[in-house]
């Protein structure tokens, strides 16, 4: 079963999933007018999808989690399992290591531990990349979630920007990540260009800003995880202080 197909069904879940939500919520703002609660759907928003659009919204959700776990548990890097020694001719047991012999066995042997050491690091930035998806995914549903059953009292905003100033922690965290994989991988780069006696690439256009794919990716979460915390200001202003209640 190939893995990014499966995640890719995660994500088309968790997007279908989120429009149904934003029916729902456009159901409820319809029915919840300033001037009072209104009794009944109005013939606009009287169709199926939006009497299911919870049901089916939050189980859309679900499974895109789980088919986004599922993906990481079949990209799971697997140890392959060390060939038998061949046997020693006219005798029992297998037969001694073979002492590297000459240059090129050595140059050998470092290549494959750089590229190994290269695949780990490439492997956990890919792994930590799918995890704050899911981790931003299910902490955006449980808010949703907990808004929609408790409402939208002052407490219960106040009570939400916990999550959100949780939720902008682990992009920032995860920004940091991204940068520490990005200096073990130009060091590991380095190391096997030597071994290698390759050049550097050289871009046709020379990049002085968010010059790197690690940079761009990291600032995206910087940006984020900023914007979380400003979300988190206003509802703690509002839900501690009465801020923006006319809005």
């Amino acid at each position: 079963m190939n893995a990014f197909r499966v995640n890719v069904a995660g994500w088309i879940c968790q997007i279908a999933g989120t429009l149904f939500l934003l029916l729902d919520s456009i159901r409820i703002g319809v029915r919840l007018p300033r001037e009072g609660v209104t009794l009944g759907n109005p013939p606009a928003i009287d169709k199926w999808y939006y009497h299911w659009a919870s049901p089916v919204g939050f189980f859309l959700l679900l499974v895109g989690f789980g088919l986004s776990g599922a993906a990481l548990w079949i990209s799971r890097p697997r140890q392959a399992a060390a060939p038998d020694a061949p046997a020693v001719p006219g005798g029992g047991g297998a037969a001694p290591a073979a002492e590297p012999d000459g240059d090129g066995q050595l140059l050998e042997i470092r290549t494959n531990y750089w590229l190994k050491r290269l695949d780990h690091t490439l492997t956990h930035t890919q792994n930590a990349s799918r995890l704050i998806y899911i981790a931003d995914g299910a902490v955006l549903a449980m808010m949703y979630f907990a808004v929609q059953s408790l409402g939208t009292a002052r407490q219960v905003i106040l009570l939400m920007c916990l999550p959100a100033l949780l939720l902008a922690l682990f992009n920032f965290l995860h920004a940091r990540l991204v940068l520490i994989q990005r200096s073990h991988y130009l060091g590991i780069n380095a190391r096997l260009r030597g071994l290698l006696d390759q050049q550097e690439i050289e871009h046709q256009t020379p990049r002085h800003y968010l010059a790197s794919t690690h940079r761009l990716y990291s600032w995206m979460h910087v940006l984020i995880g900023s914007f979380l915390v400003a979300i988190a200001v206003v509802m703690f202003l509002y839900g501690w202080y009465g801020w923006f209640a006319e809005i």
